[in-house]
């Protein structure tokens, strides 16, 4: 099964755009958010198929952006990952991941598979 990196912790402020980029020697490039947050990343480690949810979207209809895995958000039920497509950290449900790949290996896992390695909440079931 495989298992996710996880780059810098994840934090419980708001993810945003970049106020800051800079390139590192290593190729890589560090960001600085509105907040503070300093993020390093390097290309992309994950395809993340994310469930659409727009208006005319068909029911299990996907679409896939380029991530890199920050950690859980201070809500249980997200994660942080840092968008390379918006250049931007971002906050994504475990639920709606359909399929988070490792570019490099080509191995997937499920968003419930992410969120039990990370330790994240459970959706709660609506009781009627």
């Amino acid at each position: 099964m495989l298992t996710i990196d996880l780059t810098p912790p994840g934090s419980d402020r708001p993810p945003g755009k970049p106020v800051k980029s800079e390139w590192m020697n290593d190729g890589r490039r560090r960001h600085t958010l509105p907040d503070g947050r300093r993020f390093t990343v390097g290309r992309s480690r994950y395809r993340l198929d994310y469930l659409a949810t727009w208006a005319g979207a068909q029911p299990g209809e996907t679409f896939a952006v380029r991530i890199s895995i920050a950690g859980l958000a201070a809500d249980p039920l997200y994660f942080e990952a840092w968008n390379h497509d918006l250049n931007e950290l971002g906050r994504y449900a475990f639920h709606k991941a359909a399929c988070i790949t490792d570019v490099a290996s080509g191995e997937s896992i499920t968003g419930e598979e992410l969120r039990v390695q990370m330790g994240g909440a459970v959706l709660p079931t609506l009781q009627l």
